[in-house]
């Protein structure tokens, strides 16, 4: 398990407690708002959409939700641009299974070249600048470089008060950090069961899992946050969420151009919003999400690539009210 460390733990607000044995920053104080953005896949127009919003919530805590790389052309000025963040505007960079393969790669893993073939070769021609990509030289050229001592140093997840950042989600239960309740010994990426869901979960987060051994194929109605806490997450392009409320309400998928963000809410339960636009695709005007929080959860504004300027909530709600629930 690849741990961050102390050169990143050194950039985070001192108020800021880091457990590198789960790889948690946690705060005891909740920010005025929050800024969030995900699955930018190497798309140098979200770093325009990030700095727009920051413009406008300037006392914003920044929470990047991993996957900056693979995808798109321009990852080693993403990536230049998140170090900068982090550096000159105390942002949280938290980590996604992209950079979580790269690394992988890096340390000599991926013998199925997952992460090669993946949107790895377009990330190493952006750091390096080379067309010509040989699988073993990467290896040791991307060791050694400034891109990878920033990805191996970031964590997995952002607790406060009132919200969990993460990149794919945690298990939407009253104990979910504690990593015992995610099983015990490694998953099928290597990483710890409690890492792995972390970084990689989907239907699992998504659906509710019953005690009976229903399958997530069968679970096909979302699950009760159960947390106590806002999610937020990215991974799964929105698009692709779906499915039915145990109150008899249904969420459907949307077309692939719609990426828009999605709050999955019972009533009385804080909501897991779910904001990849979808980046790692090909779709022109799949610029990302970038989206705006106050303390108590609320979604404020969302900046995207129709609404560069940013749209406040309740007219995003109208523009696409057809897929939310």
């Amino acid at each position: 398990m690849k741990k961050s460390n102390n050169k990143y733990v050194s950039l985070l607000p001192k108020n800021y407690q880091v457990d590198l044995d789960t790889q948690t920053i946690t705060s005891n104080k909740d920010a005025k708002y929050y800024i969030f953005f995900s699955d930018i896949h190497g798309n140098a127009k979200t770093i325009a959409l990030i700095k727009q919003a920051y413009s406008d919530y300037g006392d914003a805590q920044l929470v990047g939700g991993g996957d900056y790389i693979d995808g798109r052309k321009d990852s080693k000025m993403v990536t230049e641009d998140l170090m900068k963040l982090a550096t000159e505007n105390n942002a949280v960079i938290l980590k996604g299974n992209h950079e979580e393969m790269m690394l992988d790669f890096a340390q000599g893993g991926d013998p199925d070249r997952l992460w090669f073939y993946n949107g790895g070769k377009t990330t190493l021609r952006s750091f390096f600048g080379s067309k010509k990509i040989n699988y073993r030289e990467s290896q040791e050229q991307l060791r050694n470089s400034s891109f990878y001592d920033f990805y191996l140093s970031l964590p997995i997840m952002f607790e406060t008060p009132n919200f969990i950042f993460v990149h794919g989600g945690v298990m939407p239960i009253k104990n979910y950090n504690d990593p015992n309740q995610y099983g015990k010994g490694w998953g099928v990426t290597g990483l710890s069961k409690y890492d792995e869901y972390r970084l990689w979960a989907r239907d699992e987060y998504f659906y509710h899992q019953s005690n009976l051994g229903v399958s997530v194929q069968e679970a096909t109605y979302f699950a009760h946050n159960k947390t106590g806490k806002t999610i937020v997450t990215g991974h799964t392009p929105t698009a692709l969420l779906h499915g039915v409320f145990d109150d008899g309400r249904i969420m459907e998928d949307t077309p692939f151009t719609d990426c828009c963000v999605r709050p999955v809410q019972y009533k009385g339960e804080p909501a897991r919003i779910f904001t990849d636009n979808g980046c790692h695709s090909r779709y022109p005007g799949h610029d990302g999400n970038v989206t705006v929080l106050n303390n108590k959860g609320e979604i404020l504004v969302v900046y995207d690539h129709d609404d560069p300027q940013g749209l406040d909530w309740n007219t995003y709600k109208k523009k696409y009210g057809k897929y939310q629930a």
